[in-house]
Parts: C-alpha cells; structure tokens; sequence
C-alpha cells in the first residue's frame, strides 16, 4: 500500500500539484520486505523479452539495461540526464549527483558506476549512439509514470506476486557479488551503500572507477 500511496504522490510532484514527496523514507516499522534477488532465468527472460515486448519503449529499455548492469535504484536512473553520461580513461559510467535539483538517498549514493560492454546484452555503442540523439532533461524518464511501466515489464515477464520488481537487480547484483568473492566495501561502493553492513545485510567505502570497474567485470561476466 506504500508503494502505490508513494507513486500518487511522486505523480503529484511531477505534475506541480505537490511540492514535496512526503513519501520517501517512510517505512512500516517491524515490516518485513517480499522483495527478493531475480534468479538467472528470470533475468535472462527479461533480455529476451526486450525486443518483443511492443509495451517498452526504447528509453524504458535503456533504463532496465543500465539498472542491470549498475544496480542502481530506479529513481537514480530516472533522473539522470545527458550530462550524467560520462567518460574517463575510455570508461563510459552514470554520475549520480544531486545537482540541478536532482535528489538522492544519502549522502553515500552519490556515486560514479562504470557501464560494462557487453553485460547481460548491453552495447556501450549503441547505447552511446542513442544518448548523442536525447534531448536536455531526464533521458530515461518519459513521463510521471515510467516507474510504474518499468515495473509492469517486470511483471510481465517473471511473476506478479509482488517478490521482484526493478529493485530486485540491486538484490541480485549483491548475490552475484557476494556468490564470486567480491568485498562488501566494493560492491558497497558501487551500491552506493551508507554501510558496508547494508551490502550483505540487506542483499547479498568509496571506490575509484577503475576499481568499480574491475569488480563489475568479474560480478558480470
């Protein structure tokens, strides 16, 4: 009931008719979350289904790619824009930022994560190809409702029993992380975690680039 009080409001926000998401942090104490990490096949389902899907447009498709491969939330992605897209030492990566009123978690999910070629089908080419064709703006965020369509995808294609959802891919990039030896304070870093505890604790220290992408080669590949 949270979820779908949160999304109205979001939805009041970004239509001018609420000045402020009252809903965010806001959590029934002593809840337990259903929310669980996407077991391989369900993921692999999802790449499939991006083609066929006539529901998805590109830009929604690009999100759930970078959310793949990033295990950002999805507010993070829907409020980057083009100039969030950036690269150094030819590594392309999402700068996730607070500036120009754009907002965050904490402190600590003001990050810097490094796209992976190749990924779960993600092509840096063709992703940099349609980034060069965007518009000022969010470049992932089509309307005041693209969370809840990325979400119905989701639904679409794994099980709509409310167990996973676009969060789910930060579960399982700490799974997949944890499965293959990577420190909490690397995937913490990457997370964009305030504690190193919340990375294992909850799913499965500040990193350079090249460290986080190191570590997402070997969590992906």
């Amino acid at each position: 009931m949270l979820q779908k009080v949160s999304a109205v409001v979001n939805w009041g926000v970004n239509n001018g008719l609420v000045n402020y998401d009252y809903t965010k942090g806001l959590k029934l104490k002593g809840a337990k979350s259903q929310r669980r990490a996407f077991t391989d096949t369900e993921l692999n389902n999802l790449v499939v289904a991006f083609p066929t899907d006539n529901n998805l447009t590109l830009a929604q498709q690009w999100a759930l790619r970078v959310g793949m491969i990033t295990g950002a939330r999805i507010g993070e992605i829907l409020q980057l824009t083009q100039n969030d897209i950036k690269q150094v030492d030819g590594l392309l990566y999402i700068d996730i930022n607070k500036e120009n009123g754009k907002t965050v978690k904490n402190e600590s999910s003001i990050r810097c994560v490094p796209l992976t070629d190749g990924a779960m089908g993600f092509s840096l080419d063709k992703f940099k190809q349609w980034i060069e064709r965007q518009p000022s703006g969010p470049i992932f965020k089509e309307s005041a409702t693209a969370h809840v369509e990325l979400n119905a995808f989701i639904k679409r294609h794994t099980v709509d029993t409310g167990e996973v959802s676009f969060h789910s891919l930060r579960h399982y990039m700490a799974t997949i992380a944890r499965a293959k030896g990577v420190t909490e304070a690397d995937i913490g870093g990457i997370l964009g975690h305030a504690s190193t505890d919340i990375t294992f604790g909850v799913y499965g220290s500040a990193v350079s680039i090249h460290r986080s992408a190191e570590v997402l080669q070997k969590v992906l590949s």
